[in-house]
């Protein structure tokens, strides 16, 4: 019995759970063993302590084997494991690896019989360490959310897991937040499908080594590294990704980022790049003259928070395709340079805080820039405190329902050329000018006052000389 399930505590649950649900009302443990160890099952509980268990599946047990009395099977589904006592098969169900703080370690041996489901040791948060001893399936399609919310996991050996024919492993690690090394070297990844938040949230790895991963096949990478927020350096140059369609919140949150190696990714499928770069905090340089964006629908909060990036090669973008665009320059405090003249944004429907808080943007050229389906612009140039002039005599605002704060706290703006807005439909321009304290002459005459409904504060801490100017119109 020691040789295969090691945790006296273990044993001791489960016998008083028995008791208390009348499960079993008889326990029937081999005698000989007994006679052996020469105390009863209970004596025995009470003399032993261990904290290792080994999980051994059906198939391989010796029913002779007097060592093999008690064991875990594999067999049960997704959320419950499948305790067996002797030869009666009885079963008793118990996520033990959910709520046992005495288990801490797990060895796994898998032959080529056992049912191995997705979602193994999902939520199995008491578990510090697991190695695969023995991993003979090579048929298994699914293993998304394997270690998914370990949260205590410290050593994961997978050098024996068979991935052949895995096509999904969505969250496979997600949210192992105590890992500080994965070897993930012998994992096969030539048929994976969906790699969905697969690192996502393992927040102490420092180092990630995918140059032997086959991505060929992959067609979604929303959030594979998002939260990896302790890896300085990435190089995904080996990646093939032809397939590629979704790369939302790919890279999200990985604050200690620095180096990115993704020069060589193709994108000419993908069509969400959403919150790709968001809170990118520790980038200063990012070159994506190579990226094909003609199939992008959405670009919003792309490069949100990405506060250090001083350069950012664009150049190649193609963005007729793309409807939403909002915050995808969020809070870039340390650009001084945006080039944006091969923006075609005919199909964007929302330009809200496109440029929020690019504190150190001195110009911004937007004469290329369509806005004739645009329906919120609020905070579009909110906190831009360096800009000086702005001509947006070329938008087209009349669908626009939304100007909230759209050009609040520009305070070093002197130019700003809004005569042609069209304002009919505007419900909403509470603070649009808040602090716009340099403005000293403004076109207004377009705005009709009376429809918008919320204008609270619309010209508050602008200057007394704009503010007199103004005041007829408003």
């Amino acid at each position: 019995m020691l040789n295969n399930i090691k945790s006296n505590y273990f044993l001791n649950r489960i016998f008083d759970n028995i008791r208390k649900i009348g499960f079993l009302k008889l326990i029937k443990y081999n005698k000989n063993l007994q006679k052996k160890l020469s105390i009863s099952i209970e004596n025995y509980i009470q003399y032993f302590y261990q904290t290792e268990i080994e999980i051994i599946p059906t198939e391989i047990m010796d029913e002779e084997n007097e060592n093999k009395n008690i064991f875990i099977n594999l067999n049960g589904d997704k959320s419950l494991y499948h305790i067996f006592i002797n030869d009666d098969r009885e079963e008793l169900r118990r996520n033990f690896l959910w709520t046992n703080e005495k288990v801490s370690k797990i060895k796994i041996f898998i032959d080529n019989k056992t049912e191995i489901k997705s979602e193994l040791f999902k939520n199995c948060s008491c578990i510090r360490e697991i190695k695969f001893i023995k991993f003979n399936r090579t048929n298994i399609t699914d293993m998304s959310y394997m270690f998914h919310n370990c949260k205590s996991l410290i050593n994961l050996d997978i050098s024996k897991l068979r991935t052949d024919n895995t096509t999904n492993m969505d969250g496979m690690f997600f949210n192992c937040p105590l890992l500080t090394h994965l070897d993930v070297s012998n994992m096969k990844t030539e048929n994976v499908l969906s790699m969905n938040y697969m690192f996502g949230w393992c927040s102490s790895l420092k180092e990630l080594d995918l140059s032997k991963f086959k991505t060929n096949n992959v067609q979604s990478m929303c959030g594979m590294f998002n939260k990896c927020q302790l890896l300085e350096k990435l190089d995904l140059s080996n990646f093939e990704t032809d397939k590629l369609t979704n790369m939302s919140c790919m890279f999200q949150y990985c604050s200690a980022l620095k180096e990115l190696e993704i020069s060589k990714i193709t994108t000419n499928n993908v069509t969400n790049m959403g919150l790709m770069f968001s809170s990118c905090s520790s980038l200063e340089k990012l070159d994506l003259s190579n990226f094909n964006t003609n199939k992008v629908t959405n670009m919003s909060g792309m490069f949100q928070l990405c506060s250090s990036l001083k350069y950012l090669d664009i150049s190649s973008f193609r963005t007729h395709n793309v409807k939403n665009i909002m915050f995808m320059f969020d809070r870039c405090s340390s650009l001084t340079y945006l080039n944006l003249s091969n923006f075609v944004t005919d199909n964007v429907h929302s330009m809200e805080g496109l440029f929020y808080g690019c504190s150190l943007l001195s110009n911004l050229d937007l004469s290329n820039f369509n806005t004739c389906k645009v329906e919120n612009m609020s905070g579009m140039f909110c906190e831009c405190t360096s800009l000086i002039s702005l001509n947006l005599s070329n938008f087209n605002t009349s669908k626009t329902i939304n100007m909230d704060n759209m050009f609040s706290e520009c305070i070093f703006l002197k130019e700003l050329n809004i005569s042609n807005f069209k304002v009919n439909k505007i419900l909403t321009a509470k603070e649009m000018f808040h602090k716009c304290s340099s403005l000293i002459s403004l076109d207004i005459s377009n705005f009709n006052f009376k429809k918008i409904i919320n204008k609270d504060n619309i010209f508050q801490g602008c200057s007394a000389e704009l503010i007199q100017k103004i005041s007829k119109f408003n």
